[in-house]
């Protein structure tokens, strides 16, 4: 069964379990997604004759890219398990010789850059759906506000999450100097739009409660 056929309650025995996977990135891609959704659900409710066109066609643009990161997201709690798991075989591949040892560098190499370009994957459609909420804030229904402050608020938290995953893999690549600086530029580059757009959509949100 893939894991996003799991009930809720089936991925926090999962997720609370001894086994490494749902990990962090999934975590993270989890709960990006319950932001993602928040915020389609505000954008879909935004709707009536009280609301300008201008609006309305504001919040169907926010609603169709909301899905769009929902679906990213939820296929990354997948994928960020099956990463880890492609990973956990590459370091159990032998190394009894030289040619062996130099098969399975060469592999873990890939490894580790698909297991940091998972959850940079994940950093960056949560940091979009911060990005809508400002969009959606000052337009949406006034009933449904304070749902697009939970898909900024969730969002930004479950983008601080994933940096965490990009930053452990980067830790073990440091041959790798040109891939790990870009990769902490463009880390450093999101968390301060992250910040202030969070920062943004909260004032948006605070002023119509």
């Amino acid at each position: 069964m893939s894991v996003m056929q799991w009930t809720l309650e089936g991925f926090l025995r999962e997720a609370a379990g001894p086994a490494p996977t749902p990990g962090g990135g999934s975590a993270s891609a989890y709960s990006g997604a319950l932001a993602a959704a928040m915020l389609c659900m505000a954008a879909r409710l935004t709707t009536g004759e009280s609301v300008g066109e201008k609006d309305l066609q504001r919040a169907a643009s926010v609603e169709r890219e909301a899905a769009a990161c929902l679906q990213r997201l939820q296929e990354g709690v997948s994928r960020d398990i099956a990463v880890f798991d492609a990973f956990m075989e590459t370091m159990r591949l032998p190394r009894a010789t030289e040619t062996e040892k130099q098969e399975r560098a060469a592999k873990l190499r890939l490894a580790y850059f698909d297991a940091t370009e998972s959850p940079l994957t994940i950093a960056e459609n949560t940091l979009r759906v911060i990005e809508l909420a400002c969009v959606l804030a000052p337009v949406c229904n006034k009933n449904v506000v304070s749902d697009v402050g939970v898909a900024a608020s969730l969002a930004l938290g479950s983008f601080n999450a994933a940096l965490w995953s990009v930053e452990i893999n980067l830790a073990s690549m440091l041959q790798d100097k040109d891939y790990v600086t870009q990769v902490r530029a463009k880390c450093r580059g999101w968390q301060d739009t992250a910040v202030k757009r969070n920062v943004e959509a909260a004032t948006l949100v605070s002023r119509r409660i």
